[in-house]
């Protein structure tokens, strides 16, 4: 499995992570940003990324997550 966050904050440890899920339609959209938060303010975001699941997929993710 290929983890693209991870490989970003491996890079530095000052890189800060932030994550929001939405959920509309019957899909959960979560989106992941990695932050510099030492860079200048327009370059602060170093990466984006999105996934989106249909609901039951991800219920089944976080149930299984917290088992």
């Amino acid at each position: 499995m290929i983890d693209p966050v991870a490989g970003r904050i491996r890079e530095r440890s000052s890189y800060r992570v932030a994550h929001r899920m939405t959920q509309a339609d019957g899909v959960v959209v979560v989106d992941t940003e990695v932050l510099d938060p030492s860079a200048a303010e327009v370059a602060r975001s170093l990466a984006r990324y999105r996934l989106e699941l249909a609901e039951p997929v991800a219920a089944l993710v976080l149930s299984r997550a917290m088992e």
